[in-house]
């Protein structure tokens, strides 16, 4: 990966399909959310992603190793697991 933001556009795509699966079906999402807004309305409703979805925000606005990307991208799943329970 080079440093060129590139963890950034991972971190990304990785909310933008999360809010592709989920955004309907818990009545928030379209363009007009921004991710951190949509995260921080799930985690306030569900609770058990709240951590995770502080990670996910603070991932989206600064460079992250590739051991942080990585627990992003499990954050992202367990908040896709629990939205889709």
């Amino acid at each position: 990966m080079r440093a060129v933001g590139a963890t950034r556009s991972v971190v990304r795509r990785l909310v933008r399909g999360l809010r592709r699966r989920h955004a309907p079906s818990v009545g928030i999402g379209g363009s007009a959310t921004s991710d951190e807004m949509y995260l921080r309305w799930v985690a306030a409703r569900h609770t058990e992603v709240a951590r995770d979805a502080e990670m996910v925000i603070g991932a989206e606005g600064r460079r992250i190793t590739p051991a942080e990307l990585l627990a992003v991208g499990q954050a992202v799943d367990h908040i896709d697991r629990i939205l889709g329970s």
